[in-house]
Formats: structure tokens, C-alpha cells, sequence
């Protein structure tokens, strides 16, 4: 990033509808203002009117990709060797396009429609074309557009382009959108003839557009949930553009996550077999080619979180004695045991219920329902240990009779596993916005939870015996075995079945667990206390002080509304804003209503100079001792000025109170007190420290400096040419 005064070298080329100009080499002075530079360049062009002129990047694909009009704000962002064009202001383009739109020739359209959804990646120029009520007339154009030819297609394609990129500024509010255009979009994703007629591109779009309608306007979604079906649009997985699997998986992730009937609907999409076709449309149909990009990616786990958190009911639910589905489950059970666990008895002649086997099932108790009303996992436990044993039920058997000398409490360890799983699983929570990638067979199967528990049982018995385990160590087998599953499941691109999940798992034996923690531990151990490292860290602390410091202040210079506080002296307000200018020498304040749009400088009256201030937090507080306050020490602080009148903050946010106690006490000269900083100090001294010490791992690192070898005799060095 440049700065005033600075010289940028760049390259200026002239609008393409200009007479052929020769391109200019430009020192470009930032302390000059646009207006003169345009002029200048427009003089030597012999351009006239150099007012309706400015400068635009060229979006070259092989340069790092920077676009839109150079403004007074993004100035500083041009660097050297940046190329620029002179193009029409944003207003006069816009005005341009507009008039070409609203023109009745169809073919003086589809010339320009590149250009426009070209520069309607420009928020400036967007904001100028909303503004003369362009937006109706692209919605217009969609609602009346034909998609049965090459050319209708490429028109309607344009036209879906610029409507996302003007919507991808947030400059228009959704409920500009109407119906018909909603419904052109919906006969195109649950036509079946589109498969054929209508290009990738286009369905990429429409699916792209109708899943943000689906988060953003309620209304218009009830719309597309009553007319669109899943079994409709799964259709389209086939399709083998990865832009339109992409906006497909974020169209269903969508309907699930506005839906109100969201069993009923993955009902439908396991009647559809729609699991299965992710498997091998997306996932599989990528083998040999490029990975999976970020965003399918995320699609992908999107829809994983969801298919999971299903279970967050069952999670959720004790049992509940008297209900017949958890009785039968329990039955089920109990006669499933093999005969050596009833006495030599078979299971179907003890009564139902019976209390004596319960403990050899591995329950805590006499019976099963103290362990069972544990939640998490709730009644999801008893599902996947009935699950278990009536589709594997040789399996099931075989683990019950294993460690006859020491046997693993069965019951306990499905109930602490199935906890375990939701845990790493993360069943009920909201799918974040970053993570990519999901297994394989968690997506495929109709019953993932149960069968990933199937699997992770037998995992479980044999890290048992592999440890020798006794029912006191339970808590340390756990923790192995959460190990083994993280471990495991970041390999998820390689496992494709569950039979793959298990044999990997097998792979990573206990002994393997506990080599990989001690090599870690005395990698650790020996590379973070070698000298040389040691002297590193503490000559990059300064460093990572100055960082945080920095975001301090870049944070003060944004601002933040505090709430008046109520005294006896001042008329209370709503709540005031608070700014320090962006030379670090003053702070500025004011009343202003929390509308959430940031004041300006000249709105605020009240100065108070950096140099004349002093700060006091907490206790100290002349505000604390009131009423209001009192209590709330700890997030309040006030800043003295011009002698004893001061200036009283009381946050609501431990993080914005930290910000800003650390923010003005640098200004004053002194260290950073929050525990928010040591935090952020620790994290980015750890993360630039691994950076740094990428290269020498598996190296040795010396406690002591090499020696310098004695000095030569002399220094008569010569060489001998031949």
C-alpha cells in the first residue's frame, strides 16, 4: 500500500471507443488529486471535458486481479506496475447503460450486456445505476427472456449476471425482486427439458439467485418451497459443471435450512437416493481431475452438519419409561444377549425387563434408565446400541464375549461414545462459515449417526484390550479413542465407505497414539527450549506488540456508541459516540442515536487532545458510585481532560472494553493491561513462531552458537589465472 507522497509507475491505456491513443507511462503522485491527474492525462490525449473522465483498473487476468474505478478512498491501494484505463465516471457510464437499456433495439442490448455486467462489479458504478432505477429494468428483461436458443440462452445468461453482481454489493434490498422473475427462475431449475436446453452458466446463476432469496426474504422463499421440489432439482447433479453442483448443493442446503417439515424433506432426498448421487456425481466424478474446489467444498460439509444435527432431538431426549419405542428398544436388547450372559439361560424366557443382566449389558445400575436419562446423549445412545445389535448382531455378540477377564462395560461405552461423537461431530450446532469437506460415507448412508457408531464401538473394544484396560481407566480409553477418530477423519477425501473409516481407524493402533504424543512432546520440548529459538521469541515480542497496538488504534479511529451514563450533573442521553482521529492526536465525541452508521468527525463537537488526557479504569471511576454503574466496575473506564472534567464509558462487551482500555493507554505512554492482549500476544507469537520454524523441522537445533574459526595468518589471497 502506498502513501502520500509517493510515486506510483504505472501504465495508463485509453478508453477502446477513444480515437487510438498511444499508451502512457505515468508517474502518478499520490499527492496530487485524481481530478488533476485525469486532466493531465486527458491534455496529453487532446481529450476534451476531462471533468466526465476517471481512471479504472484493467482487469487483466494475468496480474493480480484488481478491479473498479481508482476513487480518493482506494487511491493508496495502486502499486507499481498497475495498469489503468481512462473510462467514463461512474455516473456518466451509468447513465449511458441506462439509456442503452431502455432503448426498444433488442440487438443494441445484447452488445452492451458484457460491458455491463463487467462493470457492475464496481460498487460505485452499481450504486449509480440503482439509483436511475436500472434494476426494474434488468428484473424486467429476466420476466420476459426466452431460454429455447444459443441466443436466448447467452441473453439471459448476461442478464443474470449483472443482476448478481449489483445485488452482491447490498445496495439493494431483496424485496425488489417480484414474483414473475422468481417464477422464471423456478420454470428453468424444475424443468426436466432444461437438462438439455438450458447452458451450466445459467443454472449455475438461477440456483445461486434463489438460494440467496431463500436467506433473505421470507415471503419469496415460502414461494419457492411450494413450488419447488427436491426430487425436481436433484436431478441436475448429473450436470457436470462444477458451478452448477456448487449452487444445487447450496439450493437444497437452503430449502433445509428455511424449511419447516425438514424430516419430511430428508426423507425425500433419501427416497431420491440423493446421498448417493453426491458420492458419485460430485465426489467420485472428481477423481482423476482437479480436487474439490473451497466453495463445493463447504457445500458438501454444509449439508453433512445438517444430515447430523436430525439427531439433535434424540441427542436431546432422556429416555422416558412407558414410551413403547424406548421399551422395545430395551427389550431388544436384553434378548439379543448371548445365553453365557443370562445365567445359560436363553434371553426370551427371562422376564421382560429383568434387572439381572443389566449390569452385565454394562450398565451402571440395576436398571438401564439412570444411564439412559443422561443428556447428551439422551435417548440417541440407546438408538445406535439397538441399531448395533440388530444389524450386526454377530459382531454385537462377539464383543460382549471378548475380555471375559476384564470386560469392557458395553452400555457405559456406547453412551460415553455416542457423547464422544456428537461432541467431534458437532450434532446440533449452526454449520460455520469456513469449514470444507465432509466423509464420505456420513453423506451416502441413510443412517450415518448409527452406522459411524458401528464402526467406532469395535474401535473402542479394541483399544480397550490393547491397552488392558479396567473399568478405572474408562476415562483414558476415551480419550485414545477421541484421538484416533480426529486423527482419522481428517483424511476424509480417502475414505469412501465405512469398511474404509474402519480399517483406518484399526491402522492407528494405541501404541501408535502414545508414540506419536511422546515424539511430539519431546520435539516440542527440545525445539521450544533450544537457545537460539528462545532468543527468536523474544526478538519478535516487540514486534507482535506493535501489531496489536496497531489494531488498537486503527479500532479507536473506527469508533464505537457508548451508552450515557446516567449522574446527577449530566442530561442524560441515549448514548454518545466516540472516535480518535486518524493522526492519533485527538479524540472526538458526541451524542448520536446507535443507528449503526458511524458518525463523522465534523459531526462530533467534543475534543479532547491526546496529550492532555489521563486514564482511569475501573473502581477509580467517578461514574462507578452511581447507582446505574455500581457493580459493573469492571467494564467501565473514563478518560480526565482540562483538569477534573472527564469523560465516563461503561461497555456492555468484555472484548470492545479491552479494545479500548488498551488502545488509550498506549496513547498515554504506557503497556497494554487487558488479558484480551497477553492472549492475542501468546496466539500470534505461537503462530509466527511455527512459521518460522517450518524450515528446520526434523532439524536439530544446537543449544550453543557454531565457533568461529582463528583467523587466517594473512590475507594475501591471490589467485592464479591460467
Amino acid at each position: 500500500m502506498s502513501k502520500p507522497g509517493d510515486r506510483i509507475k504505472l501504465a495508463i491505456q485509453p478508453q477502446p471507443s477513444m480515437p487510438p491513443k498511444q499508451p502512457l507511462l505515468l508517474d502518478f503522485e499520490q499527492d496530487l488529486t485524481l481530478s488533476d491527474i485525469v486532466k493531465d492525462v486527458c491534455g496529453r490525449w487532446g481529450v476534451d471535458h476531462p471533468e466526465l473522465y476517471a481512471f479504472m483498473y484493467v482487469d487483466s487476468p494475468g496480474l493480480i486481479r484488481k478491479f473498479g474505478y481508482v476513487s480518493e478512498d482506494n487511491r493508496f491501494d495502486l502499486a507499481d506496475g498497475d495498469i489503468l484505463r481512462l473510462e467514463l465516471t461512474p455516473k456518466r457510464l451509468a447513465e449511458k447503460m441506462h439509456g442503452i437499456l431502455s432503448s426498444s433495439d433488442p440487438q443494441k442490448h445484447v452488445a452492451y450486456f458484457d460491458q455491463l455486467s463487467s462493470y457492475a462489479r464496481d460498487p460505485t458504478f452499481s450504486g449509480e445505476f440503482v439509483k436511475m432505477n436500472g434494476m426494474p429494468i434488468v428484473i424486467g428483461m429476466v420476466e420476459k427472456a426466452a431460454f429455447h436458443t444459443d441466443e436466448n440462452i447467452l441473453r439471459l445468461n448476461a442478464l443474470l449476471a449483472i443482476f448478481e453482481e449489483i445485488m452482491e454489493h447490498n445496495i439493494v434490498p431483496w424485496n425488489t425482486v417480484t414474483e414473475p422473475f422468481i417464477s422464471k427462475l423456478i420454470s428453468m431449475v424444475v424443468n426436466t427439458r432444461s437438462l438439455d436446453l438450458v447452458r451450466a452458466p445459467v443454472l449455475g446463476r438461477c440456483f445461486s439467485i434463489l438460494c440467496s432469496i431463500l436467506a433473505n426474504h421470507q415471503q419469496y422463499a415460502d414461494l419457492i418451497l411450494r413450488n419447488v421440489r427436491l426430487e425436481q432439482v436433484i436431478l441436475f447433479l448429473s450436470n457436470r459443471s462444477e458451478l452448477v453442483q456448487q449452487n444445487l448443493l447450496a439450493f437444497v442446503n437452503g430449502m433445509l435450512l428455511t424449511g419447516r417439515n425438514v424430516p419430511a424433506m430428508f426423507q425425500q432426498l433419501r427416497d431420491q437416493k440423493y446421498g448417493k448421487k453426491i458420492q458419485s456425481d460430485v465426489i467420485e466424478g472428481k477423481s482423476g481431475s482437479a480436487a474439490l474446489s473451497r466453495k463445493l467444498g463447504h457445500q458438501l460439509y454444509v449439508y453433512q452438519q445438517l444430515l447430523l444435527n436430525q439427531y439433535e432431538d434424540s441427542m436431546n431426549k432422556p429416555f422416558t419409561k412407558g414410551v413403547t419405542e424406548h421399551e422395545q428398544a430395551l427389550l431388544y436388547l436384553q434378548q439379543a444377549i448371548p445365553e453365557e450372559f443370562s445365567a445359560g439361560r436363553p434371553p426370551s424366557t427371562l422376564t421382560p425387563m429383568s434387572d439381572q443382566i443389566w449390569r452385565q449389558l454394562g450398565f451402571s445400575g440395576q436398571n438401564p434408565y439412570s444411564d439412559l436419562a443422561e443428556v447428551p446423549p439422551g435417548i440417541l445412545a440407546l438408538n445406535c446400541m439397538y441399531h448395533f445389535a440388530s444389524t450386526k448382531r454377530e459382531t454385537f455378540v462377539r464383543l460382549l464375549l471378548s475380555n471375559k477377564d476384564n470386560p469392557c462395560p458395553f452400555a457405559q461405552a456406547s453412551i460415553q461414545l455416542t457423547k464422544l461423537l456428537c461432541q467431534i461431530f458437532k450434532v446440533g450446532e449452526a454449520p460455520n462459515d469456513v469449514a470444507v469437506g465432509c466423509l464420505q460415507p456420513l453423506v451416502s448412508s441413510d443412517l450415518p449417526f448409527e452406522e459411524l457408531f458401528s464402526v467406532t464401538i469395535q474401535l473402542l473394544y479394541k483399544t480397550w484390550r490393547e491397552m488392558r484396560a479396567a473399568e478405572a481407566d474408562f476415562d483414558k480409553v476415551m480419550k485414545v479413542v477421541e484421538k484416533q477418530v480426529a486423527t482419522v477423519i481428517h483424511q476424509s477425501q480417502s475414505i469412501s465407505s465405512f469398511e474404509v473409516l474402519r480399517q483406518k481407524l484399526f491402522e492407528l493402533s494405541y501404541k501408535k497414539i502414545v508414540s506419536a504424543s511422546v515424539e511430539k512432546g519431546q520435539m516440542n520440548t527440545s525445539i521450544w527450549n533450544a537457545q537460539p529459538v528462545v532468543q527468536l521469541k523474544e526478538a519478535i515480542i516487540p514486534e507482535m506488540k506493535q501489531l496489536i497496538k496497531r489494531q488498537r488504534l486503527r479500532h479507536l479511529v473506527e469508533g464505537d456508541f457508548f451508552p450515557n451514563v446516567k449522574t446527577k450533573s449530566k442530561k442524560n442521553q441515549s448514548s454518545f459516540y466516540c472516535r480518535l482521529s486518524p493522526n492519533w492526536k485527538v479524540i472526538h465525541f458526541g451524542d448520536a442515536e446507535d443507528t449503526g452508521q458511524r458518525p463523522s468527525l465534523d459531526a462530533l463537537k467534543c475534543k479532547i487532545a491526546v496529550s492532555d488526557m489521563r486514564l482511569v479504569i475501573g473502581k477509580d471511576c467517578p461514574h462507578v458510585k452511581d447507582k446505574a454503574v455500581k457493580g459493573k466496575s469492571e467494564q467501565a473506564f473514563s478518560i480526565y481532560y482540562c483538569g477534573e472534567e472527564h469523560l465516563d464509558f461503561l461497555t456492555q462487551d468484555d472484548v470492545v472494553f479491552s479494545i479500548w482500555v488498551d488502545g488509550l493507554s498506549v496513547l498515554c505512554g504506557n503497556d497494554m493491561p487487558s488479558r484480551l492482549a497477553d492472549d492475542e500476544l501468546n496466539t500470534l507469537l505461537l503462530m509466527e513462531m511455527k512459521l518460522r520454524l517450518l524450515d528446520v523441522e526434523d532439524i536439530p537445533i544446537p543449544s550453543e552458537p557454531p565457533t568461529i574459526p582463528p583467523d587466517p595468518p594473512n590475507y594475501d589471497f591471490h589467485y592464479k589465472l591460467d
